[in-house]
């Protein structure tokens, strides 16, 4: 799967869960998607949950850095990072 694949997977499980406050909003790879409503501390923990289980990623080894989920393009960073 390549980044853009990544990225699709990523928007549609994020518009499923984005905070209900916010509306809906095309979101740039580079938003940031706390300071625009999208995402808060609740929906983050949907989210690692979904990167745990689509990427097969391990939050419980390499832990939660808050830093990996500021914008689309972070969290996909984040993915290269551990995917490859």
């Amino acid at each position: 799967m390549d980044r853009k694949q990544r990225k699709e997977r990523l928007l549609a499980m994020i518009s499923t869960i984005q905070n209900q406050d916010s509306g809906h909003h095309v979101i740039h790879e580079d938003a940031k998607l706390v300071d625009l409503g999208i995402i808060d501390s609740i929906v983050i923990l949907d989210l690692v949950g979904f990167l745990e289980k689509e990427f097969n990623i391990n939050f419980q080894e390499r832990g939660i850095d808050m830093d990996d989920f500021v914008s689309i393009a972070t969290i996909l960073d984040m993915l290269e990072q551990e995917i490859n």
